[in-house]
């Protein structure tokens, strides 16, 4: 048992006594500052970085598999295994065309190419480095296939023999079916020839004929599309263009040359670019007087014999408000009087009013809008007689 002083409320010696253990404990658990800066040179306080990778490369459809396209290369200022770079494709390898190593970057050919079913590829490159916690880095590269001359040259059939003939005796070649060159402009035949030896073996020998259509008129121009509609304001000036017809012939020479012309212009109202088939208005339009036009334009070729085809043209006129100026009366006041056992129907007197629009705009209404007058009295919305009624 301690000396009863040991535990005096007065002088606090046990109190002090164990305030003293329990800091010199807690220092005893810090840890030391050279641990601490050992501990941190073991972070991984860096991201691994690509070292000039471009946007895109140039890749031949012809490589082989197992040929190298790219060094992707990488660094990482850490050290140990927080600065060592592991590379991968994470996304873009469509069909596994390509590989890349995971320790050197190296990017390789896995899958044979083919410009003609895919031209270009965009690849993921990722890079990681092996620290805690694991830190990485990607970039897009676009690898672009280039052509190569892989693909043989294919005729439209495997043979012309439905086309053409030979003449086993004398090798005279003749048609033996309908051509046309807008859809096959060249044929290059097989011609085998064998000797008729009645011992040993039979020789032959195999030459090549090109044969080249010469093209006649046989197509009419065609209008693309087939009818044409506009819609014009009556204010447009003369000059101005409505719209553009073409026609198209597949025919060479003269005879795949257009010209059009108009079978009716409404007296010289429309005309139309001989070589261009821009379409304009020649005259006014009054919306008052025609609202539709329907036009026919020839497309005609300058072969021999010459083909011709046609289109209609439909114009609607856009009414334009022209009404500028409003009505008034020739007179401030006009007085009138009537006897008043009148007949129904007996003439007062005629107002008269002018309007200086032009047509439609110009035509006046009477109407009486009110007065004492009103229902007693009526007027002619024509002429503006005034009447009475009863």
């Amino acid at each position: 048992m301690p000396p009863r002083g040991f535990n005096c409320r007065e002088t606090r010696v046990a109190q002090l006594l164990a305030e003293k253990m329990l800091s010199k404990a807690s220092a005893m658990a810090r840890p030391r500052p050279d641990v601490i800066n050992t501990d941190l040179s073991f972070m991984n306080k860096q991201a691994p970085q690509f070292e000039a990778l471009p946007t895109s490369i140039l890749v031949r459809e012809d490589l082989a598999s197992g040929a190298s396209v790219f060094q992707v290369r990488a660094r990482d200022g850490d050290s140990g295994f927080n600065g060592r770079v592991l590379f991968s494709i994470s996304d873009g390898n469509k069909e596994n065309c390509f590989n890349i190593s995971m320790d050197t970057g190296l990017i390789t050919v896995l899958q044979p190419l083919d410009r003609e079913r895919m031209d270009r590829y965009f690849l993921n490159i990722t890079i990681y480095d092996q620290g805690i916690p694991q830190m990485s880095s990607w970039r897009l590269l676009t690898v672009i296939i280039e052509d190569a001359n892989d693909n043989d040259p294919q005729f439209y059939q495997d043979s012309f023999s439905a086309l053409f003939g030979i003449d086993s005796e004398t090798g005279s070649v003749f048609v033996a079916s309908y051509l046309d060159r807008e859809a096959v402009p060249m044929f290059i035949l097989k011609i085998e020839v064998r000797d008729r030896a009645e011992r040993g073996t039979r020789r032959s020998s195999v030459t090549t004929l090109s044969v080249i259509l010469e093209d006649v008129n046989d197509c009419a121009p065609a209008f693309v599309p087939s009818s044409y509609t506009a819609r014009v304001l009556e204010d447009l000036p003369p000059g101005a263009v409505i719209t553009w017809v073409q026609a198209q012939d597949p025919d060479m020479g003269p005879g795949g040359q257009v010209r059009y012309s108009l079978i009716n212009d409404f007296n010289g109202t429309f005309e139309i670019n001989v070589v261009s088939g821009v379409l304009r208005i020649s005259k006014e339009l009054d919306y008052e007087k025609q609202q539709f036009f329907n036009l026919t334009v020839l497309a005609e070729d300058r072969g021999i014999p010459s083909l011709r085809s046609q289109t209609f043209v439909e114009v609607e006129v856009v009414d334009v408000n022209e009404n500028l100026y409003a009505p008034y009366f020739l007179d401030f006041a006009v007085r009138g009087s009537i006897k008043e056992n009148s007949r129904a129907g007996t003439s007062v007197l005629a107002v008269s009013a002018k309007d200086e629009d032009r047509g439609r705009d110009g035509v006046l209404r009477y109407s009486v809008k009110g007065g004492s007058g009103l229902g007693t009295f009526t007027i002619d919305e024509d002429t503006g007689v005034t009447q009475d009624p009863f």
